[in-house]
């Protein structure tokens, strides 16, 4: 996650992408489906070059991936 905030600070669309995929992906073998369709938005919005978008919305992504991490912590202990 903190590389997520790295590249979205530094405006580096490209790996804010590929890291969106990722959490895409782990979203989406988890069930997590709110998060998965946030990082699905935001992989598409960064790939597109829409950083207002990422910037604008950055908080409740980060929210809900903070939740995420929670509830598979919860689950796990």
């Amino acid at each position: 996650f903190g590389k997520l905030i790295e590249y979205k600070a530094s405006m580096n669309t490209k790996d804010y992408a590929l890291e969106s995929a990722s959490i895409k992906k782990l979203a989406n073998y988890l069930g997590i489906d709110n998060l998965y369709l946030m990082a699905k938005t935001h992989e598409y919005k960064a790939k597109t070059g829409d950083s207002v978008y990422v910037i604008d919305h950055f908080k409740e992504y980060e929210d809900e991936i903070m939740k995420s991490i929670q509830i598979i912590k919860d689950y796990t202990e």
